[in-house]
């Protein structure tokens, strides 16, 4: 049986960061009841030193970049409330 992958998108701007962990474990768990694989998409790496001596200047365009290409793993996305 093929495994069968998902991620999960939310809104997160303005949203306190255990309030989106929240949400995604919440969204996570009902997921994989039924039977999926959900594919990390939550960068929490964007403010770190590594990230400034890169020369990122717009963290949240990078995590948007990254999400993206994880996406490409997927065979679906669920969408949070909030993102209507």
């Amino acid at each position: 049986m093929k495994i069968k992958k998902i991620m999960i998108s939310q809104p997160m701007g303005g949203i306190p960061k255990d309030e989106i962990i929240a949400t995604r474990e919440k969204a996570a768990t009902v997921l994989k009841m039924k039977g999926w694989c959900v594919v990390n998409t939550l960068f929490t790496d964007t403010d770190s030193e590594r990230t400034r001596m890169m020369g990122i200047i717009r963290a949240p365009l990078r995590s948007l970049a990254r999400s993206l290409e994880r996406m490409s793993l997927c065979h679906a996305v669920y969408f949070c409330r909030g993102w209507e």
